[in-house]
């Protein structure tokens, strides 16, 4: 599976709102591709622009106080950002993902911080309202955060073989991560579906025995997910807009090959980058935004 670039493809429209699906990352090849907006923010704030309906945005946020209070900050900032608006899909590249500080990996200090962003702007409703998401390891000092959201109804599903991340165990953390599997919309005149960040858990636990065991996981939750949006209104002709994140040092080729041959099909739209996991366990993660017409 080589890398193709992300055009929109039935929905040319859509590239801008596409666009937020651009991380702060290296590439494949080993070079950085700067997302679409963060680059146009000061540090601590988010830049939006409204497009097709939907408002996008991004912004970056310092770790100096530590991940926790990064996460509430940025978090914060991004419900002002789109007050009367739904946050359909979010994007955070968290730097240094599994680095364990003060006695805490910045994952969990992030899920902290995020945890207390959502009970403070939602309350009790904040289950209800969760954006699908994608939590991947960043480099440097800055935490990127990129959205999508929308002001017309839109649908989240769960996995049936996963616990739903909102309710893991203590054992992952002191608080859960905030997001849903997935969210369906309409954007533009076209049928959007946004994938959540997958991995080979089931349950709550990874399964991560052997890289080709990871990586049938991994796909088959993706199937699962596509399976509810098709059954919701996608449809089967969708154009998919797909990242695949590789943990430096695993085996590329060996993965890449294995989704060539089990997971890609004709028409995909493909990134590959390097990035560290949210579970330290685990090698492999992919992600994917799926555009249909409207039937």
């Amino acid at each position: 599976m080589g890398e193709a670039s992300f055009r929109s493809g039935l929905h040319a429209d859509l590239s801008a709102v596409l666009a937020a699906q651009r991380l702060f990352l290296p590439g494949f090849e080993g070079v950085e591709t700067p997302d679409a907006f963060t680059a146009y923010a000061p540090i601590g704030e988010f830049a939006v622009a409204e497009r097709c309906g939907a408002l996008v945005g991004g912004g970056r946020f310092s770790v100096a106080s530590g991940m926790e209070e990064a996460a509430f900050d940025a978090c914060g900032k991004l419900f002002a950002a789109t007050e009367g608006w739904e946050i359909v899909r979010a994007w955070h590249v968290i730097p240094g993902v599994n680095r364990v500080v003060n006695g805490l990996e910045n994952y969990r200090a992030f899920n902290v911080g995020r945890a207390r962003a959502y009970d403070r702007r939602l309350g009790m409703e904040a289950a209800s309202r969760l954006p699908a998401a994608t939590d991947i390891g960043g480099y440097g000092d800055l935490l990127h955060v990129s959205f999508v959201a929308v002001k017309g109804p839109l649908a989240r599903f769960e996995n049936p073989s996963q616990v739903s991340a909102w309710r893991y165990p203590e054992a992952y953390g002191p608080r859960p991560p905030c997001f849903a599997r997935a969210t369906l919309c309409e954007i533009g005149g076209a049928k959007v579906g946004f994938v959540s960040g997958t991995a080979a858990v089931k349950g709550s636990e990874s399964v991560a025995r052997s890289p080709a065991g990871e990586c049938a996981a991994a796909i088959d939750n993706l199937r699962i997910m596509e399976e509810q949006l098709v059954a919701a209104g996608l449809g089967t002709n969708a154009v998919r807009h797909v990242n695949i994140f590789i943990r430096p040092g695993a085996d590329s080729g060996f993965f890449l090959d294995l989704l060539s041959r089990h997971f890609a099909r004709p028409g995909d739209r493909v990134r590959v980058h390097r990035a560290e996991i949210c579970r330290a366990e685990l090698s492999l993660e992919i992600e994917f935004t799926a555009v249909a017409a409207v039937s």
